[in-house]
């Protein structure tokens, strides 16, 4: 897991990710891995208080072999946020045959 926090309420989140990304990226690389990201926390707005924008990157460091590597991510395809903190669900039923 690779959290960043800006130190201020004027920067958006999505840096914050982009940055975590590629340092779980490189630390896999370093490690001779493949990163696959399993999920991604942001703080919720308003930014006021020492709610800074953040993100939580959580990943798994996977041989490139790593037949994981093929199945479909659990990070959720809308695009939607999770309160940061949530835990994504430990278990999730998706039927292909819809």
């Amino acid at each position: 897991m690779i959290t960043r926090q800006a130190a201020t309420g004027f920067s958006g989140s999505g840096r914050l990710k982009a940055k975590a990304i590629i340092q779980a990226e490189k630390f896999c690389a370093s490690r001779g891995k493949t990163m696959k990201v399993v999920a991604i926390t942001e703080a919720e707005p308003p930014y006021v208080l020492g709610n800074f924008p953040k993100a939580e990157i959580v990943f798994d460091a996977l041989d490139p072999n790593d037949p994981r590597l093929r199945q479909a991510t659990a990070v959720d395809p809308s695009g939607g946020r999770m309160k940061f903190g949530e835990k994504p669900p430990s278990r999730i039923d998706v039927n292909v045959n819809q």
